[in-house]
């Protein structure tokens, strides 16, 4: 298919026919700028409109496509005219399938995009504020009670992230102000969840055996936990729970 060609032809008969662009636009129902477009050589008829075309500049479809007038068409011009028409298809098809997957993409970016601005908002999150009584366990053996303060925000998406404060008034590092804590669930994949603390936004670390492990056993709702500290004391909410720590029963539980 030689776009150039046939454009060259259709405006030749165009004249020919007395017709200006405007004109045969209008008889094909076309705009004069895709007639213009044409004899550019810078786009081709639609196959749908081959016909039409053909007809009111009084060509057949092969001199149409082929670029050249002939008194009959010959074979080596059907077989041009059939694989310009298959490649023209072809071009379209492989031109809608590219704008459908750019709008996927594009689609998917913007989700994406709008799901982080979301998420950074806090529209996924949710504000908790509890305080929970629990005890210090040693060997099994509830030796004192304390409480926990747990302030924050815990996330709304499968995972129940929580991000604030988780203050235990049995060990005092834990309560300082600037100290904030997160429990990540399903962290590793079994009964037990991340525990971690965190200063001005670095990981905290101290040279302490008052420092808690970083697995921890707590419910969604964040009411029931057990974790145990590097000096081998457990803080738990119940007896049953402490026991279970203090054995490692990695067994997934469900509160």
């Amino acid at each position: 298919m030689d776009k150039s060609k046939t454009g060259a032809l259709i405006a030749e008969l165009r004249k020919e026919k007395g017709f200006t662009q405007k004109q045969l636009a209008e008889l094909l129902h076309v705009s004069d700028r895709t007639v213009s477009k044409w004899e550019r050589g810078a786009g081709f008829p639609d196959v749908g409109l081959l016909e039409a075309l053909a007809d009111t500049l009084g060509l057949s479809v092969v001199e149409l496509i082929s670029g050249e007038r002939s008194e009959l068409p010959t074979e080596k011009n059907v077989r041009r005219a059939i694989s310009s028409i298959g490649e023209h298809v072809k071009h379209r098809l492989w031109m809608r399938i590219g704008q459908v997957l750019g709008g996927i993409v594009i689609a998917i970016m913007f989700c994406y995009v709008m799901f982080a601005i979301l998420d950074h908002s806090g529209a996924f999150r949710e504000e908790i504020y509890l305080e929970i009584p629990a005890g210090v366990y040693i060997d099994g053996v509830r030796t004192e009670d304390t409480s926990v303060i747990i302030d924050g925000s815990v996330s709304r998406l499968k995972d129940k992230n929580f991000w604030g404060r988780f203050a235990v008034e049995a060990i005092e590092k834990t309560t300082r102000d600037y100290v904030k804590a997160a429990v990540y669930r399903n962290a590793y994949g079994d009964g037990l969840h991340g525990l971690e603390y965190y200063v001005t936004g670095e990981l905290w670390i101290e040279n302490s055996k008052a420092v808690p492990e970083s697995s921890i056993y707590i419910s969604e709702d964040m009411t029931a936990f057990a974790f145990q500290l590097a000096d081998g004391r457990i803080i738990a909410t119940s007896d049953a729970l402490a026991a279970l720590r203090q054995l490692g029963w990695n067994y997934p539980l469900d509160f």
